[in-house]
């Protein structure tokens, strides 16, 4: 299945993808595997140099989170349960 995921991803990449960031859900979605295959595919292709991945937390309320604060929130002066942050990947082709 991992061949047809890459597949995916790849060509999500070439015909949609405009830059910013994008949700792992949205690959989960648009290529109908869990997140951990869709994660395990983008280091794939991170390590083939044809991306590079860069993971942002977010509170609920929508605050950044900076890397080695998570789960607290400083904006918030709140600690949340990792089910409830937010994980953002932003990929930029290269």
């Amino acid at each position: 299945m991992s061949n047809q995921t890459q597949e995916c991803i790849e060509e999500y990449i070439k015909t949609n993808y405009k830059g910013g960031l994008i949700g792992i859900s949205k690959l989960t979605e648009l290529c109908n595997q869990p997140a951990w295959e869709i994660y395990s595919i983008l280091k794939k292709l991170e390590s083939q140099e044809k991306l590079k991945i860069i993971t942002r937390y977010f509170c609920p309320e929508i605050h950044r989170i900076p890397d080695e604060k998570v789960p607290f929130c400083p904006e918030c002066d709140l600690k949340y349960a990792d089910s409830d942050i937010i994980t953002v990947v932003y990929i930029e082709p290269i």
